[in-house]
């Protein structure tokens, strides 16, 4: 059986005092950023488990959650925090929000933090960074620990967890036949060379539409040259509708449109709602259930923390809904 890590075992083979050890695993502000990284890396490989595992032998509970998200400017981010924290509340739950801002480095962080803070459990929306690096041993971590994760929204397929999603693939696929059922035939869908999962799954969505009706392909990868040209395909007649599967692409798009004056309306339906743009006669929204998938996590996690949960890990996906 191998023998626990203790503080002292890990201050002395980075020549530390006990103190700095400890503080720098709480996260201390006396304590250099550097100092911490490596602290808490040896920690990690050395499979340090602090008190939360002695708490969690006797059956003793923080009732603190923490919840992980890449940002807070995507609609379904906010949704999901407010029904997540409304539902912890009715439950006697604390909330630990940590933002990552799409960085796989402030990832690690966040989730070294809330071992350290003794949560019951966890909630995250995977960084892009934390996608593409596939580094996933933070999150395997957790089970070190005795702490359940629930990924939503943006899910890590290779990552053993419940998880709570939308058919994305549907989602597009549904869109586009909508479209082409109302009289589009040139429909374009945005795209980007840091294809994350969701992106992968929507534009399969969106291919097997073209497929089902016979339809031609109009893909723009986007850099300012792709930006550029879907301005001239609206203005030749060459789309004429366009999905956008980003908040932040759509922003884009429409500063574009206004730089070269297009005035030929199209179709633009974005699959992420931002207040920026509301709804109107040329924009629309696909909702993707923020609410519902916040809800549908936290019910999950604290049924995993209580105990109702069977072990297999289960996979939630929910339909997307129309925003009018």
């Amino acid at each position: 059986m191998r023998k626990s890590t203790r503080l002292r075992d890990i201050a002395e083979s980075l020549n530390l005092s006990v103190g700095t050890v400890s503080k720098a695993l709480n996260n201390s502000s006396e304590i250099s950023e550097r100092t911490k990284e490596r602290v808490q890396e040896v920690a990690r490989l050395n499979h340090y488990m602090p008190n939360i595992s002695a708490r969690n032998l006797k059956g003793q509970r923080t009732r603190s959650i923490g919840v992980v998200l890449p940002s807070l400017d995507a609609k379904i981010y906010s949704d999901a925090l407010k029904a997540i924290e409304e539902r912890m509340n009715s439950k006697n739950y604390r909330l630990v929000l940590c933002i990552s801002n799409e960085s796989y480095k402030k990832e690690v962080q966040c989730i070294q933090r809330l071992i350290q803070s003794q949560v019951d459990g966890i909630i995250i929306s995977p960084s892009i960074e934390t996608y593409h690096f596939r580094k996933l041993s933070h999150l395997r971590q957790l089970k070190n620990f005795n702490t359940p994760l629930v990924q939503f929204d943006r899910v890590l397929d290779d990552l053993s967890s419940d998880k709570v999603t939308i058919n994305q693939s549907y989602l597009v696929e549904k869109l586009t036949l909508q479209l082409y059922s109302e009289g589009y035939s040139k429909i374009g869908f945005v795209s980007r060379d840091d294809e994350e999962c969701k992106l992968q799954k929507r534009k399969a969505g969106y291919l097997n539409a073209l497929k089902a009706k016979s339809l031609q392909k109009i893909i723009f990868q986007i850099s300012n040259y792709e930006l550029d040209s879907i301005a001239k395909f609206v203005q030749e007649g060459k789309i004429d509708a366009i999905i956008v599967p980003y908040a932040c692409l759509l922003a884009k798009i429409i500063e574009v449109f206004k730089k070269f004056e297009v005035v030929r309306e199209i179709e633009i339906f974005c699959l992420e709602k931002t207040e920026y743009f509301p709804p109107s006669p040329q924009i629309k929204y696909f909702s993707l259930n923020g609410t519902e998938q916040g809800i549908t996590a936290i019910d999950t996690l604290i049924d995993r923390i209580e105990g109702i949960m069977p072990a297999e890990p289960i996979e939630f996906e929910l339909e997307p809904v129309t925003e009018e």
